[in-house]
């Protein structure tokens, strides 16, 4: 879930809401629009053999149902998109222009999380005019060795590079400042010790910020360069200089938090999540709903849907199931969020009962959870929640972001 911080307020007054049982829309919407793909990166879920037998791609979404949704989303009071998903979204170019088109027609915020390889000339004008808000692009290495040997795909280093150094020649040329754009990369044996390189190549191509995830072993691929306990307490002395030099620059990067090894052991977040809303037991009065809504180790539920190409509604990018989802092809988008569907993951959460998934949970995921909780534990009375702020209320980290909050 990436909320732009543009939207803080307006997750605690909806998330408030939700507390007194009164419903509130999701704030923003992940969207995957299609199953396809022009690179093979090592480190991503389509390497799963698993992952992909449980999907069923038989009904994919056609581009009038894609910007039917766009429209039912902007009736509905949704805030912010992120076209992403597991695939390529910018596979089809004119498709994915005319669905940007849509969402930023209604006024809605737009991102799109995209490798960076299928850009044209034509279309990095298009979305300067367009006031697309922001790009992050997968920027796995400082250099092409680095870069094409974890997508597997030659040239993808000089593809991506040249699409970020247009965006920013359009942008100059035309007096905009959007669409904003960052880079992302997955943290791996390949480049943990690159990142201040990595920094320094973001700024040089106009890059806001330079961000980073931990792996999901997903596959035996994935395994042969997934960090070693010994390697993330190495990656400690890379730290430093690479903030150093974010700071110098003035590029955002979310390295701070890694300073807490745990978050980078990508298979174990579901031990951080349940730590982070671990209750007192203090009192053997029964909880009342506000008690649990405070130490729910997750609130993705309350404010994102993800919409995959297959048409089915899920709540998080981390969902490796569809049991029990509803589609889009036979429901609109308010009788999926309000339905029994996430309903049930609601009250799962309040009861601290997290999925099975979520032992894979992002480490920004992690901290925006934490960072909801305690705004949300700062603004309850005092009176009305006694001890259940006990043990919840964490010391302050500080936490260097990007521009976006990465939940």
């Amino acid at each position: 879930m990436n909320i732009n911080p543009l939207f803080r307020e307006e997750v605690h007054r909806r998330l408030a809401k939700w507390a007194r049982g009164k419903p509130q829309p999701p704030v923003l919407i992940d969207l995957e629009p299609w199953a396809k793909c022009n690179i093979a990166c090592k480190f991503c879920w389509q390497r799963d053999p698993y992952r992909l037998s449980v999907t069923d791609y038989s009904s994919p979404l056609t581009e009038e149902k894609l910007l039917d949704i766009v429209d039912q989303a902007a009736a509905m009071g949704v805030c912010e998109w992120n076209v992403a998903g597991g695939w390529e979204p910018t596979y089809y170019p004119d498709k994915t222009r005319r669905i940007m088109g849509r969402i930023k027609e209604h006024g809605m915020y737009g991102c799109i999380t995209t490798n960076g390889t299928m850009f044209t000339e034509e279309w990095a004008r298009e979305l300067v005019e367009m006031g697309w808000d922001r790009i992050l692009f997968s920027l796995t290495g400082p250099d092409a060795e680095t870069h094409d040997g974890l997508t597997q795909a030659n040239g993808s280093f000089q593809r991506i590079t040249r699409s970020m150094l247009m965006l920013k020649e359009w942008k100059e040329r035309l007096g905009k400042d959007k669409p904003d754009f960052s880079c992302h990369s997955v943290l791996c044996t390949a480049n943990y010790s690159k990142v201040k390189e990595m920094v320094y190549l973001a700024h040089a191509l106009g890059a806001s910020g330079m961000s980073w995830e931990p792996m999901n072993p997903w596959s035996d691929t994935a395994r042969t360069i997934l960090m070693s306990p010994e390697q993330r307490t190495d990656f400690q002395r890379y730290i430093e200089p690479a903030l150093e030099a974010s700071w110098l620059l003035g590029i955002g990067t979310n390295l701070e938090r890694f300073r807490e090894v745990e978050l980078i052991d990508k298979e174990h977040m579901d031990v951080v999540l349940k730590r982070d809303s671990d209750e007192p037991a203090q009192s053997s009065r029964e909880r009342s709903e506000m008690d649990k809504f405070l130490t729910s180790p997750c609130y993705a539920p309350w404010l994102n849907m993800e919409i995959r190409a297959s048409g089915h509604v899920v709540t998080c990018r981390l969902c490796d199931t569809h049991e029990g989802a509803q589609t889009v092809h036979d429901r609109s988008l308010s009788d999926i969020w309000y339905g029994p569907y996430f309903d049930e993951l609601r009250q799962r959460l309040k009861d601290r009962n997290l999925m099975r998934y979520c032992h894979t949970c992002a480490s920004g995921f992690v901290v925006g959870f934490r960072e909801i909780r305690e705004e949300m534990a700062r603004q309850q009375p005092l009176a009305r929640i006694g001890n259940a702020l006990n043990g919840i209320m964490r010391p302050a980290r500080a936490i260097t972001l990007s521009n976006v909050v990465r939940l």
